[in-house]
């Protein structure tokens, strides 16, 4: 779960950080100006805005990447602090635990159909407004 919470594939996390940075490159803007204040108006060229959105939006996926790896990582296989009991017996109560990492998996392997149509619906509504 650690790691579908960083994004990496194939976990859906990851797609929809690539559907979004994707978005970005392709996407028109209203105007190229950018207005800072009332006495600073910088005109900005099409290509290089969208590269610099998705440059900033890159470097803060890759901080948040990095931040989430190395805790995980001083989790999983950092010492064990004193007084905590090593190991855990299995249960009943770890089904769910289990059913929701194989849902994790599943939809981090292949969308279903009728959720690939809602996410596009939902595309489709937030590029009209």
């Amino acid at each position: 779960a650690g790691l579908a919470l960083v994004g990496l594939p194939p976990f859906s996390m990851f797609l929809s950080e690539f559907m979004v940075v994707s978005a970005l490159a392709t996407q028109s803007f209203a105007s190229d100006t950018l207005h800072l204040g009332r006495f600073l108006t910088i005109i900005i060229a099409h290509d290089v805005r969208s590269l610099a959105i998705v440059t900033v939006l890159l470097v803060f996926a890759a901080a948040l990447f990095g931040g989430f790896t190395y805790r995980l990582a001083s989790m999983v296989w950092g010492t064990v602090p004193d007084g905590v009991r090593r190991g855990e017996q299995w249960d009943v109560g770890h089904i769910p635990l289990l059913v929701t990492v194989g849902a994790i998996v599943g939809l981090g392997l292949a969308i279903p159909e009728p959720v690939k149509r809602l996410m596009g619906r939902a595309v489709a509504i937030l590029m009209v407004r």
